[in-house]
């Protein structure tokens, strides 16, 4: 067993002391090792948190192509729709992926 002597400024004292009230510890050296295996808890649940995020953001990209790939598929089949149950007379709504993307963007917004 090691012994372990800090020496502290007034500021520190009293984030020691803060750190003891929160956690419930008497002394100082108590609350310091406390505090350094929380960080480790902490440091590894952040990182496996951040990585969670990062999967997940991932797949809402993913879906807001294949939403937009839908859309656009959609558009599509109407515009052919419309085409020939016109017989030919010039399509008044004309669609564009820039189209998809704004209808995309307010299926998103309503979701979240």
């Amino acid at each position: 067993m090691g012994t372990l002597t800090i020496r502290t400024t007034d500021e520190q004292d009293q984030i020691i002391e803060q750190a003891q009230q929160l956690l419930g510890e008497s002394a100082g050296s108590k609350t310091l090792l406390r505090c350094v295996t929380e960080y480790q808890r902490l440091s590894s649940t952040l990182e496996d948190r951040n990585i969670k995020l990062k999967e997940a953001l991932n797949r809402v990209d993913e879906l807001e192509g294949l939403i937009l790939n839908y859309l656009n598929s959609q558009y599509a089949l109407m515009s052919v729709v419309s085409s020939r149950a016109s017989n030919g007379v010039e399509r008044q709504n004309k669609t564009s992926p820039q189209v998809a993307k704004q209808n995309l963007n307010k299926i998103l917004e309503t979701l979240r």
